[in-house]
């Protein structure tokens, strides 16, 4: 996935969300097919990786561990409800001119 200074500052934004609830993020680099390419591929800061842990990927013995899912669901919750709107100022400004809502 390609990376951006954009997408550093999400990081960095991410990394303080979390620290909130006594986590930490780590940065790394994989390669891969996830769908985060196309959106970093197109200059929209993104990250990656904000699923559950788990074991064996793409394998037949493939698994989840259930454990991390209540941590995950809360991280997501955090990141919908933050205001990230000084690392998106596009689609902040996208989302002031439409009379959609843009979360």
């Amino acid at each position: 996935m390609m990376e951006t200074p954009a997408s550093q500052q999400l990081f960095a934004n991410l990394r303080k969300l979390v620290a909130h609830n006594g986590w930490r993020l780590r940065h790394g680099h994989n390669t891969g097919v996830g769908d985060a390419n196309f959106t970093a591929n197109l200059g929209i800061p993104t990250v990656d990786g904000l699923g559950p842990y788990g074991n064996h990927g793409h394998s037949e013995r493939e698994c989840i561990f259930t454990e991390s899912l209540f941590e995950r669901c809360k991280l997501i919750g955090q990141i919908v409800g933050a205001d990230f709107s000084e690392v998106l100022p596009k689609f902040s400004r996208l989302a002031e001119a439409s009379d959609i809502p843009i979360i």
